[in-house]
């Protein structure tokens, strides 16, 4: 089941964050054809946060995976984790949506490619610096 919490010191807003729940699904492939393979969450919370690109987490089994994570207007929730993450074996995990750094706009084009681009980079950005909230590697 999904579950949106709030709290975190790493959004603009002071304590605020976004954890989504849910289990590992098979995405479309769209993102991974332009370049940046993704991991897809399937979740049905009532209170998600407002559709765009945030800096987020992959979170499960204690591990964080920091990435730039997309949320549609329809829900679909996936993320581009910075390092190589095996999902093996795993069914549920968690994705924490920090800080919005884009705005989110559908595409294939290699317009689009250069979007996912700059905003992989604003999400780097905003964790540059910052301490893992849980072990990583």
């Amino acid at each position: 089941p999904c579950a949106p919490r709030w709290n975190s010191p790493h959004s603009r807003k002071k304590n605020t964050m976004h954890l989504i729940e849910g289990t590992i699904i098979e995405g479309s492939k769209q993102a991974s054809e332009l370049g940046f393979p993704t991991i897809n969450l399937a979740c049905k919370s009532l209170n998600q946060p407002e559709a765009g690109i945030y800096a987020g987490s992959l979170l499960y089994d204690g591990e964080e995976y920091r990435g730039a994570a997309c949320l549609a207007p329809s829900g679909k929730l996936e993320i581009h984790c910075f390092e190589t993450v095996s999902m093996k074996h795993i069914k549920d995990a968690s994705i924490a949506l920090y800080e919005k750094v884009s705005e989110y706009v559908a595409g294939e084009s290699e317009a689009m490619k250069s979007k996912i681009a700059d905003d992989i980079g604003k999400a780097r950005q905003f964790f540059a610096g910052k301490k893992r909230t849980v072990r990583g590697t």
